[in-house]
């Protein structure tokens, strides 16, 4: 629980802090090398202690460009620009399925450079004519930073608290905002768990909430009136909640 408060509490944070940087070239393009200045008042700074230093309990010293695009949030051509051009360094392994070995500490490094910054890819280099459109749709990726996946099963749980502990398909329908037809495909792939198939699905409430922190739903990018809404009540929710805590603490 208190993980979770100092997550609530930096999200109520505003950005000022001041940092320096070096430009390094390299093989690989220019890397930004942060300043001792800049770590200790950023990553070191207790306050913001957790915000992404939850991401250690998560996954390994090192890191592959698939875990890369995952931890980032950001599609695998992007994350692949920011190796490439020695944003974030790594280790050439050389093999084919393993071909960039990134340290988590370089990573981390970047998600609060990129706080300070933005993301550092360029505008249309590392996206498709395809993605840029899809960029413009509704989804819960932009309310949330990497660590805050949590709060959205905790939304969904306390706005649906009345309903059943077994729910079915429609149910889904109503509480995602998700097309029917999506809600069936997910079901039927496994994307979603269920406890029967016929005559109609059962889906206990848990794995709604298991399902919803996932890349998938929170990826998930669609301008339909209903979805809209639900996001518009997460974002509610989440700064009442954040307002809250903070109170609390103070």
């Amino acid at each position: 629980m208190c993980g979770t408060k100092n997550l609530l509490i930096l999200a109520h944070l505003e950005n000022g802090q001041t940092f320096s940087a070096n430009l390094m070239r390299t093989q690989q393009g220019v890397h930004l090398l942060l300043t001792n200045k800049f770590y200790l008042e950023n990553a070191m700074n207790p306050v913001n202690q957790g915000k992404f230093e939850i991401l250690r309990e998560e996954y390994p010293e090192f890191i592959s460009l698939d875990q890369l695009h995952k931890v980032c949030r950001i599609a695998k051509r992007s994350a692949k620009y920011l190796l490439d051009h020695g944003i974030i360094p790594y280790q050439d392994m050389g093999g084919r399925t393993w071909k960039y070995k990134i340290a988590l500490d370089d990573v981390i490094t970047y998600l609060y450079r990129r706080e300070e910054v933005g993301s550092m890819i360029p505008r249309g280099v590392a996206t498709s004519r395809n993605k840029r459109t899809m960029s413009t749709r509704k989804c819960f990726a932009k309310m949330v930073t990497p660590g805050q996946e949590t709060y959205i099963a905790e939304y969904f749980n306390f706005i649906f608290a009345e309903y059943d502990d077994i729910l079915t398909a429609l149910d889904l329908v109503e509480m995602t905002g998700l097309e029917k037809s999506t809600v069936l495909k997910l079901l039927k792939s496994g994307a979603i768990k269920s406890l029967m198939t016929y005559p109609k699905y059962l889906i206990p409430k848990q794995y709604l909430l298991e399902f919803v922190v996932t890349p998938r739903f929170i990826e998930y990018r669609t301008n339909s009136e209903h979805f809209v809404k639900i996001l518009g009540g997460f974002e509610i929710w989440k700064n009442a909640r954040i307002s809250g805590v903070s109170e609390d603490v103070g």
